[in-house]
């Protein structure tokens, strides 16, 4: 392990540094920016040890007196033939982040951040996020013992829900209730955690891959992922490092010409639908580096990606993970990487915590079957319609009065029932705070004249 007083914060913005030993810095005091752990030296050629855990890369992280482990790590790589042949690769190999204990890659920043707060005698721990990295830190709270406070923003995944409050924690909006050491997507030690699968790659694989793509949601799995392999060519372990390429969801790039602008929230992705990455900067360093790129997908794309995986290699993965296959897809049409080169995908996380985002897609599809294959629109359409030919309502009025009739139907299929009456003219939309109404058109009376 690398003692404290040898490990540093650095602020990846003026070079600002400080040392592990005297206390934690959210962001750098002078310019407000983020920071990263780095190490005076990195002594040792010995990568693993026999430490449980992420632990056995000792000799690349802090020296913690507490070294807590749920088994988190050593997940394995396997090769991806039915999608390889499918996608005409010469090697495509996946990362299966998705056998940790929480399901996803971040019980290993999770373990980390345990560690710090121990070593440090926090009681509590508050996550300033309610996605896996909330659900990977309740878990391990609950195991060592430190309380801990999940603050949720909307959009909430109920299941990531479930999980923190049967593990003991508290649960809340209001950020004026955070306790003890208070965790943001920014933290350095979730990056020291994530770091360790560029670790594992390196000691699974014969030859590095050419390429390695992941998820970017604050993009600090694709900033960890070159920050461990530009640590393993410190120590002469390595001669060269992957290409990375991270996947966004939405309209714009994490970093394009020195701008960011706001990321287009997805339907089917919360997790990556964040406004302001907090990795951004680190992640335009090494993309103007040329050691990385981002790339962004669609909703439809990812959709796509989920079913490939599931299909070909037989992985339910959590729409994050997908966006992988979608990324790969389109780097390959736009020249980004070859089919020649060996790729890897990490997939970061498993479907069976996210089954809602699943029971959406299957009645999206099923909805545009029905009305595909009748040209007209389905049973629950006309239900609409005929609510709406007595009086304007909104859709959360719509939805509970389908509910009361019996359709068993989730407000997210009602909305894009509405919106496809809209798009054919049967219906249309006012704007009135603080909700928006909808009435049926002279064309949706008309349509409901000819059925009835």
């Amino acid at each position: 392990m690398v003692e404290l007083e040898k490990c540093l914060y650095r602020c990846v913005n003026c070079g600002w540094e400080k040392t592990l030993n005297t206390g934690f810095y959210a962001h750098c005091p002078k310019c407000k920016h983020i920071l990263v752990i780095s190490y005076e030296e990195l002594e040792t050629k010995n990568l693993k040890s026999t430490l449980p855990g992420i632990w056995r890369y000792s000799s690349f992280l802090p020296e913690f007196r507490v070294k807590p482990s749920l088994g988190e790590g050593g997940t394995p790589v396997r090769r991806g033939k039915k999608l390889e042949k499918k996608l005409g690769l010469a090697k495509l190999f996946l990362k299966d982040e998705t056998k940790n204990p929480t399901g996803a890659f971040t019980d290993r920043g999770a373990a980390l951040i345990t560690a710090f707060s121990l070593h440090n005698s926090f009681q509590s721990i508050t996550s300033i996020t309610g996605g896996n990295i909330a659900a990977s830190l309740a878990t391990y709270c609950a195991a060592f013992g430190v309380e801990f406070t999940a603050i949720f923003r909307a959009p909430v995944d109920l299941e990531k829900l479930y999980m923190i409050t049967a593990c003991g924690g508290y649960v809340t909006s209001d950020p004026k209730n955070s306790r003890g050491f208070i965790v943001k997507p920014s933290n350095p030690f979730l990056v020291e955690g994530y770091k360790t699968i560029s670790f594992e790659i390196h000691e699974y694989s014969k030859r590095l891959p050419d390429v390695i793509i992941a998820p970017v949601g604050h993009g600090s799995l694709t900033y960890a992922l070159w920050k461990g392999f530009e640590e393993l060519g410190e120590v002469g372990l390595i001669t060269r490092k992957p290409f990375l390429v991270g996947v966004e969801v939405g309209k714009t790039r994490t970093a394009e010409d020195g701008a960011t602008e706001e990321k287009k929230c997805s339907f089917i992705s919360s997790e990556l639908s964040v406004p302001q990455p907090a990795w951004r900067n680190a992640l335009k360093e090494i993309v103007s580096k040329g050691e990385a790129c981002l790339i962004n997908v669609s909703d439809e794309e990812v959709v796509e990606g989920l079913r490939l995986l599931a299909a070909f290699e037989g992985l339910l993965v959590e729409t994050a993970s997908a966006t992988a296959v979608s990324g790969l897809i389109k780097a390959l049409n736009n020249g980004i990487i070859r089919k020649n080169q060996s790729i890897m995908l990490v997939v970061t996380g498993s479907g069976l915590k996210n089954p809602r985002t699943f029971i959406r897609i299957l009645e999206k599809r099923f909805i545009d079957t029905c009305e595909n294959e009748l040209n007209r629109p389905s049973r629950i359409s006309i239900e609409i319609l005929n609510m709406l030919s007595e009086g304007s309502l909104h859709g959360y009025k719509i939805w509970k009065k389908l509910y009361t009739k019996g359709y068993n139907i989730t407000l997210q299929a009602v909305y894009y029932h509405l919106k496809r009456l809209e798009e054919i003219g049967l219906i249309r939309r006012i704007v009135t705070r603080p909700r928006k109404t909808y009435v049926i058109t002279r064309d949706g009376l008309e349509f409901l004249k000819n059925i009835l």
